[in-house]
């Protein structure tokens, strides 16, 4: 197995494959889970869609042509977002991209010539050396938080509404989504906490009758973020949360597009 990269991407979102797309042979992904562009699809969120010009237009065009969006709803946000990943795991293959799931990383050590990072996968322990790391997660909200004190933390759920209420509860907000019925819940939180999972649960069980047509479908197991985007150098590389890019067309055509992290 090969384990010395040029470039280390940590987390699996939009962002990261569209920046590996550009060097799939230089380029290793880390991703702590079992899905791709989990800032998204497993977040349940994304911001109004505009049709890219570029790169990311055949993304773009597939997530319509596949019954994902149409032109008039991604201007308005509304994606069928689950099926976004099966998209995203074509794009992984056409491009041979390498990602390695289900990591863990347990050190990370700057070197004269780069990085180290050891990490465990499947049982094992598994050493990585390269010359950059770039860090796309956004799971560390506290370092979200110190950049952007505006950003959000949410527990996302997906919902079947015969219509689009207006959020039931304090600080929840109900977007539509592209297919007949499908909405997604977000319920604010101050910080991320398994707890959360719990709450979300009770609100939904305690709902006024006038919710009462709300039908609970997934809570996912991952908060979702939102911020503005950010970039700065920590001490073990570049932070780009994938996250802050608002939706997966625009992260994806900003990785296709990106060359500070590969300077």
């Amino acid at each position: 197995m090969r384990t010395d990269y040029e470039y280390i991407f940590l987390g699996c979102s939009c962002f990261a494959m569209g920046c590996a797309a550009q060097k799939n042979e230089d380029c290793l992904i880390l991703e702590q889970n079992e899905s791709i562009g989990g800032e998204f699809t497993e977040a349940l969120y994304t911001t109004a869609v505009q049709k890219p010009e570029g790169k990311a237009l055949a993304f773009y065009e597939e997530l319509i042509d596949r019954g994902i969006m149409s032109e008039e709803s991604a201007q308005r946000g509304e994606i069928h977002l689950p099926a976004v990943q099966v998209v995203l795991n074509r794009l992984a293959l056409e491009y041979h991209l390498h990602i390695l799931f289900r990591t863990q990383i347990i050190r990370i050590e700057k070197k004269e010539a780069g990085y180290e990072i050891e990490a465990v996968c499947n049982a094992r322990i598994l050493h990585f050396t390269c010359r950059k790391i770039i860090d796309t997660r956004s799971s560390d909200f506290d370092l979200i938080r110190r950049h952007d004190p505006q950003a959000q933390c949410y527990l996302p759920a997906n919902l079947h509404a015969p219509h689009i209420p207006h959020a039931p509860w304090p600080g929840a907000e109900i977007r539509k989504g592209f297919l007949p019925g499908e909405a997604f819940l977000q319920m604010q939180f101050p910080a991320p906490s398994p707890w959360n999972r719990g709450l979300l649960m009770k609100a939904f069980e305690d709902r006024p009758g006038d919710y009462l047509p709300l039908t609970l479908l997934l809570i996912p197991q991952n908060h979702g973020i939102s911020c503005q985007k950010i970039r700065v150098e920590t001490a073990y590389g570049l932070f780009i949360p994938g996250c802050s890019f608002g939706n997966p067309v625009q992260a994806w055509e900003a990785g296709l597009n990106e060359k500070e992290a590969f300077c």
